[in-house]
């Protein structure tokens, strides 16, 4: 039979772990939330851009046609660039986490430069894989910084959901 120190220890422990660690199901929502909000940053940004580059030409476009692009962008990216935003948000919040147990940073910045680092990489593996920029909005650096901009907010949205305290 455990003796009473081991019981409270024991106890603790587990209390310490449940109370402090967000549930799985968080954590997967927390994801998803992020995957979501980082994407419709990252199409609205490339939208944006690319309407930038069409005015620069004289091009005369409605604000209706403007909006209509902007859903068009978000319904048609959403398969590819959306499923390769979740792969690569997934893999650089695993690196962070995992980062996390060796260095001290706070979770929110942690989880911003890990969506940031991720966009990073998607763009940089997109051009040397298929010879092309998919993403015509990140063709310049101001675009491509947005689209970092947009990485760094998904990270940020998923490491504030994690250390929100249960009530």
């Amino acid at each position: 039979m455990p003796d009473l120190s081991e019981t409270i220890n024991s106890a603790a422990i587990n209390n310490a772990t449940t109370n402090n660690a967000p549930s799985k199901l968080r954590r997967v929502s927390a994801f998803l939330l992020s995957v979501v909000i980082c994407f419709f940053f990252a199409s609205v940004f490339h939208s944006a851009f690319v309407l930038n580059g069409l005015l620069q030409l004289d091009i005369n476009i409605s604000w209706a046609d403007r909006f209509g692009m902007v859903i068009n962008d978000l319904i048609g990216l959403l398969p590819g660039y959306g499923s390769i935003i979740l792969v690569g948000l997934l893999l650089g919040y695993l690196i962070i986490g995992l980062l996390r147990r060796f260095v001290t940073i706070p979770t929110v910045l942690a989880y911003a430069i890990g969506g940031l680092l991720s966009l990073l990489a998607i763009h940089m593996l997109m051009y040397p894989l298929m010879h092309i920029t998919l993403i015509a909005g990140a063709r310049s650096e101001a675009g491509l910084i947005f689209q970092l901009i947009a990485g760094a907010i998904g990270g940020a949205v998923f490491g504030r959901l994690i250390q929100l305290k249960k009530k």
